[in-house]
């Protein structure tokens, strides 16, 4: 009877030992399988990241190339990879002159020279060169004076530069008179105007950002 009893117990024993160690392989299991996935969310949150991040340097890429070819378009378009035009330059003038009825308007042009490296940040190979304009002209009005940097401006043909200018009023009582003449103006201009142009065609390459 006893030997019965025990052989039972012993049987039982067996099982609630298989059952335990099963037990404890599935608790064991479950926990690796939980940490695959944590380890597998945690490298899908981290190529999520980095992927957020490429795309928005590429975005940030797209919008620096976008300002550079403007600002290059916008270069090109006012001719400042142009060879200077000072006969051009010269036409405005007397153009502008003859609509404004000035008719002692005097000017000089220097002739180009190429600019120090070191007074303007530059990229390498590329020169610059300045033209140097000045006139002076008795004026009728004051408006006149900006008419004519604004006519000149308007000319496209470098970045224009205005360094100096005075506009004075002229004394003396023949200033107001109505006859016809040069006793007319009222106002003495003075100016002292530079362009900047380029032989770089092309542009030299693209700038870059800084990557954190």
């Amino acid at each position: 009877m006893d030997s019965i009893q025990f052989s039972l117990i012993k049987k039982q024993v067996v099982v609630f030992v298989i059952l335990l160690l099963c037990s404890l392989a599935l608790v064991f299991g479950s926990a690796l399988y939980k940490q695959k996935q944590l380890d597998e969310e945690k490298s899908i949150n981290s190529r999520m990241r980095t992927l957020r991040v490429n795309i928005a340097n590429i975005a940030l890429d797209k919008i620096l190339i976008k300002d550079y070819q403007s600002s290059h378009k916008n270069l090109t378009d006012k001719g400042f990879f142009d060879k200077e035009k000072r006969l051009a330059w010269i036409e405005q003038l007397q153009l502008t002159a003859d609509r404004l009825g000035l008719l002692d308007l005097r000017y000089q042009i220097n002739s180009q020279s190429e600019v120090a490296q070191d007074m303007f940040s530059t990229p390498p190979g590329v020169r610059l060169f300045k033209s140097r304009l000045n006139f002076q002209t008795r004026l009728l009005h004051e408006g006149d004076l900006v008419s004519l940097i604004a006519d000149l401006q308007s000319h496209h043909s470098g970045l224009l530069v205005v360094e100096h200018c005075k506009l004075s009023r002229r004394s003396g009582r023949d200033n107001h008179s109505t006859k016809p003449g040069k006793d007319r103006y009222n106002f003495h201009g003075l100016c002292d105007i530079a362009w900047y142009t380029s032989d770089k065609p092309a542009a030299p390459g693209l700038p870059t950002r800084s990557r954190s």
